[in-house]
């Protein structure tokens, strides 16, 4: 099921319907439209998960520009927890944190939940959003599109990672959706080779593959996917 296609529309889609959609393309690769992406995008990425997983919020600070917007949707019919700390975490942190406009209070005040200035912005990744959790994010799983528009480049990221609420013994999974525009960074001071001005952030139900294979079709093969996993594997920080 799509089911983030259906809450646009808050249409479900029939087995029948289905059928007669047109054929999504097959999978490919990630694509990085120039050099700069390609020298660029990959290594922040890998930096900035590092630093997600290992709770450096220090170094995550330097990686959003000062005045950078940052926003946060997780599906609201998105619930699996097996405890109480869980409950605490999908429900009053994800659903109500987040700029979701299905929430009656996001309709009336949809700009509450976006975040301006990185200080605002780490702050809610490290205090709300991944703060109550130990995180590890799957770069097997990950793939990215970037191309670069003027002084500009606009980078879409899907992947999955690995989570633990604390108080909950469960393991939990969640994949992601990520569009960041992002500014090459000029300074030497910073190990950044950019800095994000925007960040919008999709929370989702995970699945075994995180970009969705044509309908009816197998699961994408491995072979289509590692390309950039091998890009990150032959980067150190």
């Amino acid at each position: 099921r799509l089911k983030t296609l259906e809450l646009l529309d808050q249409c479900g889609v029939s087995d029948e319907r289905r059928q007669l959609l047109p054929a999504l393309p097959p999978p490919s690769g990630p694509c990085l439209a120039s050099q700069v992406c390609q020298g660029l995008v990959p290594r922040l990425l890998l930096q900035y998960f590092k630093c997600i997983d290992t709770k450096d919020t220090e170094e995550l600070l330097d990686a959003y520009k000062k005045d950078c917007v940052f926003t946060c949707v997780s599906e609201p019919r998105t619930k699996v927890y097996t405890s109480d700390a869980a409950r605490t975490y999908h429900e009053n942190l994800l659903q109500q944190r987040t700029h979701n406009l299905l929430l009656q209070a996001n309709r009336k005040q949809p700009w509450q939940e976006m975040y301006r200035g990185r200080a605002a912005t780490v702050e809610f990744l490290g205090k709300h959003l991944y703060g109550p959790l130990t995180t590890q994010h799957d770069l097997e799983q990950l793939k990215a599109d970037a191309v670069q528009m003027g002084p500009l480049i606009v980078a879409t990221v899907h992947g999955l990672f690995h989570y633990k609420v604390a108080g909950d013994p469960r393991e939990y999974r969640q994949c992601f959706d990520r569009v960041l525009i992002l500014a090459p960074n000029t300074e030497q001071s910073t190990p950044w080779p950019a800095r994000i001005t925007n960040d919008q952030l999709t929370l989702r139900a995970a699945q075994d593959w995180p970009v969705l294979p044509p309908p009816g079709g197998a699961a994408p093969t491995h072979v289509a996917m590692d390309t950039f996993a091998d890009v990150l594997a032959g980067l150190t920080l």
